[in-house]
């Protein structure tokens, strides 16, 4: 939504598009997630149905979970014909299940961590190969290391506890490191590689900067999401935002002295 208008965004499928599932029959979206129910899926040769979960990372939403009951789908059970999600889980109504009696019906309760609901994604890798046409990789376009650089974290992602750790990896020794937080972005050829991260309000925010250990590795030690509120970011549960590093590479295969890893994307909780 903006202000001349509805644009449309994404287009959300089920996998296999298979014939008459009725994908889409039934949605719940929180920022927890999407879920979109399939009544009619198919699921080992019987249309039972099923519901699919799905999170935007990066510029994309992509399907991180298939929910389906742990007993047998019968044929016709209609399961995923209404749908609920929360932050502690999901529900998927059956309306024609057979247990315990014909077509009684049930719902089914997952859990949060059944559903796989990924709070922290690696994405924007360098797929394509860097601007000046070096090798393509799955972590960060390729430095003077003959290699990319990779970013990785440890701890939560719950704003009360804040011990969200980077870890950057693969860095020329001794490299001077810039932490990065914004609002995901499509990937964007800058320097010897690809800027996954976009500013909000047109800023990008330094949470931390570091020179990389002789084995090429940097570690923030700052309150993170504490350190980003201060400085204005709407950090709220349930909102998501991006990290990249951005270092210092001279002997760089493009010659402009600058790299990124690849991006994480990052939802945050309570």
């Amino acid at each position: 939504r903006s202000d001349s208008g509805w644009a449309h965004e994404d287009r959300v499928q089920a996998p296999g598009s298979e014939l008459g599932n009725a994908f889409g029959y039934a949605l719940a979206l929180k920022p927890e997630g999407l879920v979109v129910g399939a009544p009619l899926a198919g699921t080992d040769g019987v249309q039972g149905g099923s519901a699919y979960v799905f999170h935007p990372i990066g510029p994309i939403w992509q399907l991180t979970e298939v929910l389906e009951p742990s007993i047998p789908a019968g044929n016709g059970d209609f399961t995923g014909v209404s749908v609920c999600i929360e932050q502690d889980g999901a529900l998927i109504g059956a309306m024609r299940r057979d247990i315990p009696l014909y077509d009684s019906g049930s719902v089914h309760q997952f859990e949060s961590d059944e559903m796989n609901m990924t709070l922290i994604t690696s994405f924007c890798g360098c797929d394509d190969g860097g601007p000046c046409g070096t090798s393509p990789h799955s972590h960060g376009c390729e430095n003077s290391t003959g290699k990319g650089a990779i970013l990785g974290a440890t701890g939560s992602t719950s704003i009360m506890k804040d011990d969200l750790t980077l870890i950057a990896s693969g860095l020329p020794r001794k490299a001077p490191t810039y932490f990065l937080m914004g609002q995901p972005g499509a990937p964007t050829p800058s320097f010897d590689g690809q800027m996954c991260i976009s500013g909000t309000d047109n800023k990008v925010l330094v949470v931390e900067s570091l020179r990389a250990s002789r084995a090429g590795i940097g570690i923030t030690k700052n309150k993170l999401l504490n350190y980003a509120s201060r400085k204005g970011l709407g950090t709220l549960s349930g909102s998501s935002w991006t990290f990249q590093a951005i270092y210092y590479d001279s002997q760089g295969p493009c010659g402009t002295r600058y790299n990124f890893t690849d991006a994480l994307f990052v939802t945050l909780v309570p």
